[in-house]
């Protein structure tokens, strides 16, 4: 009976022993499932979590292929060409002075309001979306018409960089503003650029790109943009006087001062030649001369009275109006 009880408690225990190894190693794979997930072949890359998380409010890149889908825009009267996001919104203005068209494309949650930011007048803040912009502007009446004239003389700040446009030169600024001439009429200058809310001025840069990528010009231009010509601009110096009155002797030291604007002055203008024109300044010292590119030097008279610096040079650009001052002192006996 012993023997009988001994023969069945060891295959119990036995039994029992593999049903406890059994059931540990279940629990140990089972653990390491959870420590160690199995990558699943599914076509995209799985990320690892040490990568930063991407915020859910920052807006996808729009890929290069969706461009196809893009609606086409043709201006037949200015030659050119281009496409845009789909969704986006078409404007058309008409604005004064030399700038012949303007236009643009806005996203549909673009929202923007005006506020005082500095200054008289309030300024534009753009609070949501983006926004490009297509200015044609008239340069006929003045005397730019080539790339190289506009690239020299362009008062544009910043990043400045030579690029391809449509296989035309063009400038790029700051990577948001692209500027480039008319091949057909060197008198249209075109100024594209991208308007965006702070913090989605990387996304709309990519827009701004793909746009640019699509833009060109066409073959033939309207007649009213054909008709364009060249008209030379009047050229001169403008600007304040200002003069510096002294009396006593300015040799020794003993004498006083006082600054004035130049009010009803006479001013000598003297060209490389030799060759002199007298004006006279406005009531508040401002003054335009009407001359021709070139350089000058300045001299002038007040009441018999000889200006101790009578040659101030300044140059005449034929760009227009040379904007500067003029300073002279007066010395008083």
């Amino acid at each position: 009976m012993n023997n009988l009880k001994q023969g069945f408690v060891v295959p119990v225990f036995v039994v029992i022993i593999a049903l406890l190894a059994i059931g540990g190693g279940v629990y140990v794979y089972k653990n390491q499932k959870v420590e160690r997930p199995v990558a699943v072949d599914s076509g995209i890359e799985q990320l690892d979590q040490n990568q930063p998380k991407i915020d859910a409010q920052t807006p996808p890149v729009v890929a290069k292929e969706n461009i196809s889908n893009w609606e086409i825009y043709t201006n037949k009267e200015y030659g050119f060409e281009l496409k845009y996001p789909k969704e986006w919104i078409y404007n058309n203005s008409n604005v004064a002075y030399n700038t012949l068209l303007l236009m643009d494309f806005s996203s549909p949650d673009y929202k923007e309001s005006s506020a005082y930011l500095g200054g008289d007048f309030p300024q534009t803040v753009i609070e949501k979306g983006g926004k490009f912009l297509i200015l044609v502007e008239n340069l006929s009446p003045r005397l730019p018409y080539t790339f190289d004239q506009l690239k020299k003389e362009t008062s544009e700040t910043g990043k400045i960089k030579e690029i391809k446009i449509g296989g035309e030169r063009a400038l790029l600024v700051d990577g948001v503003g692209v500027y480039l001439l008319h091949p057909k009429n060197g008198l249209l200058w075109f100024k594209l650029f991208i308007r965006s809310a702070p913090g989605e001025i990387k996304y709309y840069s990519s827009i701004f790109n793909q746009i640019l990528s699509t833009f060109k010009f066409t073959d033939s231009i309207g007649t009213k943009t054909n008709s364009i010509k060249y008209v030379q601009a009047e050229t001169g110096f403008t600007g304040t006087l200002s003069v510096t009155t002294c009396r006593g002797d300015v040799i020794s030291g003993e004498s006083s001062c006082r600054d004035s604007i130049g009010a009803n002055q006479s001013i000598i203008i003297t060209d490389s030649d030799g060759r002199s024109q007298t004006f006279t300044t406005n009531s508040d010292g401002t003054f335009k001369i009407k001359l021709k590119p070139g350089q000058y030097t300045s001299e002038a008279s007040s009441f018999s009275y000889p200006y101790t610096e009578t040659t101030i040079g300044f140059t005449v650009s034929e760009y227009g109006y040379t904007e500067g001052n003029l300073h002279h002192t007066i010395l008083v006996p």
